[in-house]
């Protein structure tokens, strides 16, 4: 289940397009029932939208993060994640990642019983090689239930 909606932490690049990742909930929640496993994502596009989601019953949630969007305005931009703990897998953690692509990053629960894996992702977004324009954190929960 989403959060609460986030503050909103943006700026206007030099090229016009505002970059936000408010909307973004503060918490994201897959559950699943035992023994099967659970896994939450976060995933940014190229096209200028994000979403949240995961393998249980609710439902995947997408945002914009730039205003206005393009299907390739992602080339102007990087993204960099750093997970506390590291996240389960998904894209490389800790550097700026060119968003010419998706990127994604999740918390697997893979122990079959009634357990929760849980991690925190601080998110920065920037125009190539420039100054951060917008930077939230997104807790991610993975649930056997």
């Amino acid at each position: 289940m989403a959060g609460a909606l986030t503050r909103s932490i943006g700026r206007t690049p030099s090229s016009g397009a505002v970059v936000s990742l408010a909307p973004l909930p503060t918490e994201w929640t897959s559950t699943r029932a035992a023994p099967n496993d659970s896994d939450a994502f976060f995933t940014i596009y190229r096209d200028g939208t994000m979403d949240v989601s995961g393998n249980g019953a609710e439902p995947t949630i997408s945002y914009d993060w730039v205003t206005p969007k393009s299907s390739t305005v992602g080339d102007n931009y990087e993204v960099r994640v750093t997970g506390s703990p590291a996240p389960t897998g998904g894209s490389a953690t800790n550097t700026w990642l060119a968003l010419s692509s998706a990127r994604n990053w999740f918390y697997g629960n893979y122990s079959g019983v009634a357990s929760s894996v849980d991690g925190t992702l601080t998110i920065e977004i920037r125009p190539t090689s420039g100054a951060t324009a917008a930077s939230d954190t997104l807790t991610l929960h993975a649930v056997v239930a």
